[in-house]
């Protein structure tokens, strides 16, 4: 197999990354999967925007069941997530390119959310 140097610096970002970077990562993720699917349904590519989907569906279902249930803000995560998924699951079988992005913009904010976050913890932790 060939060397691949951006699959090589993916895998080294990943490696590095924090578990704080991870869930910002994850929530980008998930929201660029929605926003291929939106142009994977714009070239009648259907089974490419069902995998985007459905990626963006599986990134939901980790951070959902990576959340310790015991904080309340946890429990308010479940129940976006929920949410974002039942919002997915009729988006892409009606290939509802508005849903999609609303729950891409939400993924948008949540990101900035969280890394705003991590900054904050980072200086009361310096």
């Amino acid at each position: 197999m060939a060397f691949n140097p951006y699959q090589y610096y993916k895998n080294q970002a990943l490696e590095t990354s924090s578990q704080y970077e991870l869930v910002g990562r994850c929530y980008g993720d998930a929201s660029l999967s929605l926003k291929r699917a939106q142009a994977y349904i714009d070239g009648k590519n259907y089974e490419q925007a069902n995998n985007s989907v459905l990626k963006a569906q599986k990134i939901l279902a980790g951070l959902d069941g990576a959340l310790d249930m015991q904080f309340e803000i946890a429990q308010q995560l479940h129940t976006l997530y929920a949410y974002m998924q039942k919002k997915l699951f009729k988006a892409n079988l009606a290939k509802d390119k508005a849903a999609l992005d609303v729950v891409a913009g939400m993924l948008g904010e949540l990101r900035d959310t969280w890394e705003q976050a991590v900054k904050n913890y980072k200086k009361i932790q310096a």
